[in-house]
């Protein structure tokens, strides 16, 4: 059975679409909810394959409730319903955490179609939201590039300086750098003020972060 969950602040909509739903022998209601506090109450004692959330809520901004839901119910499908026939409108959405779109001249059938796919993990847009989807994700391919090659690279940094950021990207102090380098307090205060500038960056936490993207991104 998909156990589904309606979010919907207007009761009458959210009872009209459980019972269309109730009709299908896979499909089994646990809950309608009305605000945020009720449905995180219904995720908590029931498990939830597949939460059905209407985009007009008055009480809330939709699209940070779509992430909040993702964050809370990660291991439930999030299909937001009522939506233009917009990708402008329907793409934040997707990139927000959405796993299915049903929108407002949408039929009964394609609701509990979506649900299904959804429960199954096989999301469906339709073509023009998909190569919406794919030019998306290549303008944040080139962001990521340029980015990339923006940064000043650790070629600069000194042996001595890339231990000293190593150190750095463990939190250590310049005493414990000292201890662990067998270095000078005073020595390690010059090298940490050579990586800020080479690195161009205003303090530690900066640097370390640095490490860690590079690390992250070797290329």
């Amino acid at each position: 059975m998909i156990r589904v969950l309606i979010f919907n602040e207007m009761r009458l909509l959210a009872n009209i679409i459980a019972s269309l739903l109730e009709d299908e022998d896979d499909i089994d209601v646990i809950g309608c909810s009305h605000s945020l506090d009720e449905a995180i109450d219904l995720m908590q004692n029931n498990q939830i394959d597949v939460i059905l959330l209407s985009r007009k809520i008055r009480k809330e901004n939709v699209l940070d409730l779509t992430k909040k839901l993702g964050e809370t119910a990660s291991d439930s499908n999030l299909i937001v319903y009522g939506l233009p026939e917009d990708e402008n409108h329907i793409l934040p959405f997707i990139e927000a955490g959405a796993d299915g779109i049903v929108k407002t001249g949408d039929s009964a059938d394609k609701l509990v179609s979506t649900i299904r796919l959804a429960y199954q993990g096989k999301a469906k847009f339709s073509p023009k939201i998909t190569r919406s989807l794919i030019d998306r994700i290549s303008q944040l391919s080139t962001y990521t590039e340029n980015y990339w090659s923006n940064l000043p690279p650790t070629d600069d940094l000194t042996d001595r300086e890339l231990e000293v950021l190593e150190c750095l990207g463990k939190n250590m102090s310049n005493k414990e750098i000292a201890r662990k380098l067998f270095i000078e307090v005073g020595t390690v205060k010059n090298h940490v003020h050579h990586i800020l500038n080479k690195l161009d960056v205003n303090t530690r936490g900066e640097a370390s972060e640095y490490l860690m993207l590079t690390r992250n991104n070797p290329s």
